[in-house]
């Protein structure tokens, strides 16, 4: 579930962007769907020891935690 900056400014539509590993592998883009509880999806962690992930909405607009994903 994500309730961030993107929910906050009532965003549309929000994309999980995720990669595992150090080198963001595998990334991938997932959307999200909208609930009076956040946006929510569900993910696979493939066993992986790092996940990096952030979230951007339909104006292209990231929220990455100022950078640090």
């Amino acid at each position: 579930s994500y309730l961030g900056e993107l929910f906050q400014n009532g965003s549309e539509e929000v994309t999980l962007h995720l990669g595992y590993g150090d080198d963001w592998n595998n990334s991938q883009d997932i959307k999200m769907e909208k609930s009076d509880f956040g946006f929510q999806c569900k993910i696979d962690g493939l066993g992986a020891k790092t996940l990096n992930f952030c979230f951007k909405n339909e104006k292209d607009q990231w929220d990455n935690n100022g950078g640090q994903n």
